[in-house]
């Protein structure tokens, strides 16, 4: 691939994800809860909406240890939880995200 196609290609895809985080991508659906993990950090929460290459999420928390992650998922049992309230994820910093199909923790742990 010649490097003009390349560049054209990479800005195509790049006006792509631009679109869809103005647009909200499919992943995330209003209303819907969701796990997160970042480079950096996991987050849990409910989707608020989608805007400027961010997700707000409400009623949410920061996941110092979800103790065992498949328990986790399947339980909805966390190992170390602090509630943050609303929080704004940088999509781009975004590396996996899952359903949570559990109650949102809402107290300390």
């Amino acid at each position: 691939m010649n490097a003009a196609k390349h560049t054209t290609l990479m800005g195509e895809r790049a006006m792509t994800k631009a679109r869809e985080a103005k647009q909200g991508s499919s992943v995330f659906k209003v209303g819907c809860a969701v796990f997160v993990r970042t480079v950096t950090y996991h987050l849990l929460g409910r989707v608020n909406s989608v805007a400027d290459g961010f997700v707000e999420l409400k009623e949410a928390s920061w996941i110092a240890d979800s103790g065992r992650f498949h328990q986790a998922i399947t339980t909805g049992v966390l190992a170390e939880v602090e509630p943050v309230g609303i929080v704004y994820v940088a999509i781009a910093s975004i590396v996996d995200v899952f359903p949570w199909v559990h109650d949102l923790p809402a107290k300390q742990k």
